[in-house]
C-alpha cells in the first residue's frame, strides 16, 4: 500500500534525522534524504533512504537533480512534500520554485519575502518596519571595517550578514567562526582582513553585545500555512550550546518553555509578513531594554526543531495537515509541554555545565534524544553514533566554556 504522501528532506545532519523521525512518528512514512555528503546522524537508518549526490550543494546540479527526481516520483506518488534542513538548500529551493511548484504539495516561500529575510541586514530593516525588537546594529563591508572604526561601544559582536551562506561557508582561515566577540578595532580589522583575503565580499554585521549566558537565549520554531496563518509554534531555552568554530551558537541541549506571549510576538510578525512554511528564530533577553531581541529568521526548521516533538507537537504533522490533507485552520497551537531535547549524550549537561546534581537528575529524567530511537537501532548505527559522540566530547573538552542553567 502506497503511503499518503512522500517526504523529501534536503540534508543529512541532526536536523534531517529529526525531521525524518517526525515523519515516521506521525505517519509511519519513510522519507528520501538528498544530500551532498553522508553525515553520522543519518548513517545506517531504517526510517529513511539517503542518497548522496556529488555537488548537490551547487545550484546547477541541485536544479537538474531535483527537477528529475520530482518529475519521476510524481508518477508514483500523488503528493510530495519537500523540507529543507539548511539555509543554502532553502535558498536553492526558492530559486527553483517556479519550475517545480506544480510537483510539490507544500508551499515554498515567496522569493520576494526571502530577499527581505535572507541576511541579518535585510531582516533588521524588517524588524524596524514591523516593530520587532532587535539589537543595535551597524552594517559595514569587511573591507571598510579593516580601516574604519564602529560607532558602537566595545565589546561588540561581529558576524557575516549571513554566516550560513555558501560564500562564507566555503571560506577557510585560521580562527574562522560564525560569530566573533571583539574588544577593540584591531580585533575587528584582523578578522575582516582574513575574510577579505579569503574572497568574502558580502556585508558584515556589528552589534551591541548583550550581556548574559545561554540561559537568556531562546529559540522559536513555527509552521505557517499556505494562507499565512501560524498553525504551530513553540519556544525552548538552551541548556548547553556548542562553542567551537562554525558550530558556535548551535544548540546541544534545549529545555522547552511555555512563553506564549513571546511566541505570539513572533507569530504576529510572520502573519503580517505573509510568510509561509517553516520558520526558525534565535533570540536573547536584553536586560537593558527588558525584552527579548530577535537576531535572525531562518526559512526552515531549526537544527534542533525536534524539541517541538518533545514538547508534544509534531512540526511535520502541522505541514501535512495543511499541505497534503487540506485541513482548514482552526486555532494557533503551541508546543510547550515540559521536556528536554538533546543532540548529545545527556551526561554532557553534567560534565559541561555548572549546576547542582539534583538539577541534572531532573533534566536527565525528561531528556529525549532524537538520534536515539529503539526502532532504528543496529550495531552499525550504534557504532557510527558512538564515534560521533567521542568526537563531540573532544570538541567540548577543547572549548571549556561553562554554562549555567
Amino acid at each position: 500500500m502506497k503511503p499518503e504522501f512522500l517526504p523529501i528532506i534536503l540534508g543529512a545532519d541532526e536536523n534531517a534525522y529529526g525531521c525524518a523521525r517526525m515523519f515516521y512518528d506521525g505517519f509511519n512514512v519513510k522519507p528520501i534524504l538528498l544530500c551532498s555528503m553522508a553525515l553520522a546522524p543519518t548513517d545506517f537508518s531504517r526510517i529513511l533512504t539517503r542518497r548522496e549526490i556529488k555537488d548537490f550543494d551547487s545550484f546547477p546540479v541541485f536544479s537538474a537533480v531535483m527537477t528529475e527526481i520530482l518529475t519521476v516520483l510524481s508518477h508514483e506518488h500523488s503528493r510530495i512534500v519537500v523540507v529543507s534542513c539548511s539555509d543554502y538548500y532553502s535558498e536553492m529551493l526558492i530559486r527553483l520554485e517556479p519550475k517545480i511548484s506544480h510537483l510539490v504539495a507544500n508551499d515554498i516561500l515567496d522569493s520576494d519575502i526571502y530577499e527581505r529575510i535572507k541576511d541579518k541586514a535585510s531582516f533588521y530593516k524588517l524588524c524596524l518596519e514591523y516593530g520587532l525588537p532587535h539589537p543595535k546594529t551597524v552594517i559595514m563591508s569587511p573591507s571598510t571595517l579593516i580601516s574604519a572604526d564602529t560607532p558602537l561601544e566595545y565589546p561588540v559582536v561581529l558576524k557575516p550578514a549571513n554566516s550560513n551562506c555558501s560564500a562564507y561557508l566555503k571560506l577557510d582561515f585560521e580562527g574562522k567562526r560564525k560569530v566573533y566577540l571583539c574588544k577593540n578595532a584591531d580585533e575587528i580589522a584582523d578578522i575582516c582582513s582574513k575574510m577579505v583575503c579569503g574572497g568574502y565580499t558580502e556585508d558584515c554585521v556589528i552589534q551591541k553585545y548583550i550581556e548574559g549566558g545561554e540561559n537568556r537565549m531562546r529559540v522559536i520554531n513555527a509552521y505557517c500555512d499556505r494562507k499565512g496563518k501560524v498553525r504551530l509554534i513553540g519556544a525552548a531555552k538552551p541548556l548547553l550550546c556548542f562553542h567551537d568554530g562554525s558550530s558556535i551558537g548551535n544548540y546541544a541541549v534545549l529545555a522547552t518553555v511555555k512563553e506564549r506571549e513571546l511566541c505570539d510576538q513572533a507569530a504576529d510578525f510572520l502573519e503580517k509578513l505573509g510568510y509561509v512554511g517553516f520558520a526558525n528564530f534565535d533570540l536573547k533577553y536584553d536586560p537593558e531594554s527588558g525584552e527579548y531581541v530577535f537576531f535572525e529568521l531562518n526559512p526552515r526548521p531549526g537544527r534542533s526543531s525536534y524539541y517541538m516533538n518533545t514538547a508534544g507537537k509534531n512540526l511535520m504533522e502541522a505541514m501535512v495537515r495543511d499541505s497534503v490533507r487540506g485541513e482548514p485552520f482552526t486555532e494557533r497551537e503551541y508546543a510547550d509541554k515540559e521536556g528536554v531535547f538533546t543532540a548529545v549524550p545527556i551526561s554532557f549537561v553534567e560534565k559541561f555545565t555548572d549546576n547542582p546534581t539534583n538539577i541534572f537528575a531532573s533534566i536527565a529524567r525528561k531528556a529525549d534524544c532524537a538520534l536515539r530511537f529503539d526502532y532504528d537501532f543496529s550495531p552499525r548505527r550504534a557504532y557510527s553514533l558512538t564515534k560521533r559522540n567521542i568526537t563531540l566530547l573532544r570538541r567540548f573538552d577543547g572549548n571549556r566554556v561553562r554554562s549555567k542553567l
